[in-house]
């Protein structure tokens, strides 16, 4: 897939949608057919931060045991801050898992691409349904996945997502989130 190489490609979907299941998936299709592939998470980059007896990792760890969002500026410096020094080779294939879930941070995404000098980011919309959303987050069982908490994460996608899926636009390749990964992963690498 050398249509793909130095291509920037962002997971965005309602919480439980299968972001993290399908970068990984890619990223195996694309190791497999010759790609060098950088996959981040920005969750687990924020837990790795939060880690640190520094004030920014006390401040992200608050954040995240408050179910929070972090600030747009944060979210904008700590993508940086994760992608810049891991980006070593112009061909790399970069997948992120979990960024950018606003305006801001698409934005600063676009000018970070732009200033490497790497093609323009697409966005892979894992679209499902917010019952499907509620379903899959209370059968997974986590802490977190409270119906106060997943009713929030919704509303978050409605004011601040959905305008980033508007943004990308042309650059935007969306799918249903419904299936087995595989079948959902077959119609991803199709649309590429």
């Amino acid at each position: 897939m050398s249509n793909v190489a130095g291509s920037t490609f962002v997971f965005i979907g309602r919480s439980g949608c299968g972001k993290g299941t399908q970068a990984a998936l890619l990223q195996t299709y694309l190791e497999g057919e010759g790609c060098e592939v950088l996959k981040l998470g920005t969750g687990d980059f924020a837990r790795e931060r939060a880690k640190k007896d520094t004030l920014t990792g006390k401040w992200i760890k608050s954040i995240l045991d408050a179910g929070g969002f972090f600030p747009h500026w944060l979210a904008g410096a700590l993508m940086i801050e994760m992608i810049e020094p891991q980006l070593t080779a112009h061909k790399q294939v970069l997948l992120l898992d979990g960024s950018p879930r606003r305006m801001h941070e698409a934005e600063v995404l676009d000018d970070l691409m732009m200033h490497l000098k790497r093609p323009h980011v697409r966005a892979i919309h894992l679209d499902i349904s917010e019952e499907e959303c509620r379903r899959r987050l209370l059968a997974r069982g986590r802490g977190d996945d409270t119906e106060d908490a997943i009713t929030s994460r919704l509303t978050w996608f409605k004011t601040q997502v959905v305008p980033v899926l508007d943004y990308y636009g042309d650059r935007l390749i969306s799918v249903s989130g419904v299936g087995s990964p595989e079948a959902i992963n077959a119609k991803i690498i199709e649309s590429l």
